[in-house]
């Protein structure tokens, strides 16, 4: 029993978040939409990304906003105890020898970010 508590509550804790940002995007889009139809909105939007240069970098911000949200909130791996290993590894290498590249995705997900 405790094994199933635990699987729903790691399902529920893992996908709270992705779900959560995904509503209010919904929520904010569909209005334009029912108001306008899919097909005109999306022409507008293409039109704008293709002619205003301040829409091309919100559009990238939020790409790249996107990117670090996925790898550092939505599709994290779900630690047992996440208070086990707060600080974690932040060397080249992991204590077991591998190789660790949360460092250098840290500086190719955070650079673009800062730019933007």
């Amino acid at each position: 029993m405790q094994a199933v508590a635990d699987d729903v509550f790691y399902s529920i804790y893992q996908y709270l978040g992705f779900g959560l940002i995904f509503a209010v995007i919904c929520m904010i889009a569909l209005p334009e939409v029912e108001h306008k139809g899919l097909k005109k909105c999306l022409i507008h939007q293409w039109h704008k990304l293709r002619t205003d240069k301040i829409t091309r970098y919100k559009f990238a911000f939020f790409t790249i906003l996107f990117m670090v949200l996925s790898r550092t909130l939505i599709c994290r791996s779900i630690w047992q105890c996440p208070w086990e290993n707060i600080i974690g590894e932040w060397g080249v290498f992991a204590s077991d020898g591998t190789l660790n590249t949360e460092g250098m995705l840290n500086v190719l997900l955070f650079v673009p970010l800062a730019y933007f």
